[in-house]
């Protein structure tokens, strides 16, 4: 049966499900672990270390981004409204993560939190509260561990379930999420929403 959540009907999450098992060659994959400390003061995980051991029995969400970028701070900020969106509809087993890409270091990340020291019109609805982590090269080979380990490319989005196993991923660059967008992007934010909303009852 193409039903793999037996939910009794077909939806985004089969779809998915059939494409990454083709894809894993029908076996499951955990993805490595880190543990990286997040750097945003509006995060209730501010100063803690995290990665997707801690996340454990919640849906996680990675999203590999430029701090510097406009795109990617744009990309970012909707997938934080999206967050406070399933927060406030009682969906508290979600979790999403910005991971900054070790060559983007250097990269001004206020814009990408909103914090008291951007002034781009674009924080204005205030600070973001999605954890941000920074890459880093610990093995010194010159590029990010995680971004590597993950074999990650700018502005991916990578879905894991709640054992921590690769569900699937999107790449926002083409794959405009903003509701607001123009022509057939419109869907986006609710196509991802609701590939979040299948994956809990995975």
């Amino acid at each position: 049966s193409a039903d793999f959540n037996q939910d009794d009907s077909i939806n985004v999450l089969d779809v998915v499900s059939i494409v990454s098992l083709i894809l894993n060659g029908g076996q499951a994959q955990s993805m490595p672990d880190f543990s990286l400390e997040d750097i945003n003061p509006a995060s209730e995980y501010y100063g803690d270390y995290i990665g997707p051991e801690v996340f454990q029995d919640d849906i996680s969400i990675y999203y590999f981004g430029k701090a510097g970028w406009s795109m990617c701070r744009n990309r970012f900020g909707v997938l934080n409204d999206l967050y406070l969106e399933l927060q406030s509809e009682g969906v508290d087993d979600v979790e999403i993560i910005g991971i900054n890409g070790f060559q983007y270091i250097d990269d001004n990340y206020s814009c990408m939190i909103c914090d008291e020291f951007c002034t781009s019109s674009t924080c204005d609805a205030g600070p973001r509260v999605l954890p941000w982590v920074q890459d880093l090269d610990i093995d010194s080979d010159g590029t990010g561990d995680v971004w590597q380990d993950w074999d990650a490319t700018i502005r991916d989005l990578v879905f894991l379930d709640r054992n921590g196993v690769y569900v699937t991923r999107v790449n926002l660059t083409s794959y405009n999420p903003a509701p607001d967008g123009m022509g057939e992007c419109t869907d986006n934010y609710d196509t991802i929403k609701q590939l979040i909303l299948d994956l809990r009852s995975r």
